[in-house]
């Protein structure tokens, strides 16, 4: 593995923590600052999933002019500008809301397009299975570290604090990234004039099958009420969870490149489903450590699978000249599947709560068999 591999890795690692500081705790202070109200908080977070595929038709042009080192500076810079209308949202001011979420929408854009090209350039030959395990290392450490800051953090600063936080995390990222090779992207002819080939059309849908259980933020929000609302709590439990879960990613990261990756997607389809179906019963924190963990290994050990899938499509011989095509593809459609699921996990948690939620993601999980 080379040295731009490695500087890449630690860029994507701090800002991942930027990024799950607010995608975990913005989301549950959301959830508090508008009176415990689930629609609201979840339905402000889906626009941004939502909106990103309309923000590609744009930004797409721009990632082209401007090379992948650049639009990842792009993404990290709107980060941190998205942070000022973060720290004032406890005004409940929609147009600062509003605000938010643009930038969050573009910063995502700029940030994650060019990321996976980055991972499909720096994962591939016989080494991708330990390759991809590294970088998934790596983004493990940083979610780590992110639930056990965000929590004390939200808890005695509020939004505030986690704008600060995340300000500078996106600002530790940009060091190594000055370290990386800058690629261009090219966009040869239509993007959605592709979506009917072949691979294409299984990349899409491994991302469905797999977006249409996702539920982990009502099962987030689940143990958050649990532990009384208390954001130092829930950030020591997840910390506490993950620390114990590294050492078999990375074992799995050599394990995946001898076997049927396929098969093993179908297995992990079978556990999930029965991971969400035991979650109908949990009613005690001993319950909770031990679902929670083994659904951090297994969804860690889904996301390599899929994730070595995926970016074997995308690598698929004599088609190098559509790489960047199917990438942006992929990424529109799998934050317009995750958008479109939270509101739907929202429309269910409403009439029949969070057991509602779990039940139907337990029988969701179950499509994996038919990828």
């Amino acid at each position: 593995m080379s040295k731009s591999f490695y500087y890449f890795t630690a860029s994507n690692a701090l800002s991942r923590i930027a990024f799950e500081l607010v995608g975990v705790f913005g989301i549950l202070d959301f959830y508090v600052l508008f009176g415990n109200s689930l629609i609201i908080s979840f339905s402000i977070f889906s626009l941004i999933y939502i909106l990103y595929p309309l923000f590609a038709f744009f930004v797409v042009p721009i990632i082209q002019k401007f090379g992948t080192k650049k639009s990842i500076l792009i993404g990290i810079a709107l980060t941190i500008l998205s942070v000022i209308p973060l720290g004032y949202v406890y005004t409940k001011n929609w147009l600062i809301i509003a605000l938010w979420v643009i930038l969050t929408t573009a910063s995502k854009v700029f940030f994650y397009i060019p990321f996976h090209y980055y991972s499909v350039k720096y994962t591939q030959g016989k080494q991708m299975g330990k390759q991809i395990s590294f970088i998934n290392i790596m983004l493990l450490l940083s979610q780590i570290i992110a639930p056990i800051l965000g929590g004390f953090v939200t808890q005695f600063a509020g939004l505030g604090g986690i704008a600060v936080l995340t300000m500078f995390f996106a600002i530790l990222s940009v060091f190594p990234l000055l370290k990386i090779e800058d690629y261009r992207i090219r966009v040869s002819r239509r993007i959605f004039d592709l979506i009917y080939q072949p691979e294409i059309q299984q990349s899409l849908k491994i991302l469905f099958v797999d977006q249409i259980q996702a539920k982990e933020n009502f099962w987030s929000l689940f143990i958050f009420i649990f532990v009384g609302s208390s954001f130092s709590n829930y950030g020591i439990l997840m910390s506490v969870i993950m620390f114990g879960i590294v050492p078999l990613l990375f074992y799995f990261g050599r394990f995946s490149d001898h076997h049927n990756k396929k098969f093993l997607l179908k297995i992990q389809g079978v556990i999930t489903s029965f991971l969400w179906f035991i979650r109908l019963a949990v009613n005690n924190l001993i319950g909770i450590i031990v679902v929670d963990a083994i659904h951090k290994v297994n969804y860690q050990v889904r996301s390599q699978t899929m994730g070595l899938i995926l970016y074997d499509l995308a690598n698929k011989q004599n088609q190098d000249n559509l790489l960047d095509e199917k990438l942006i593809i992929r990424e529109s459609f799998d934050n317009l599947f995750y958008g479109l699921m939270m509101l739907i996990g929202v429309v269910i948690a409403y009439f029949f709560g969070f057991s509602g939620v779990f039940f139907i993601s337990g029988l969701t999980a179950l499509l994996f068999v038919a990828v």
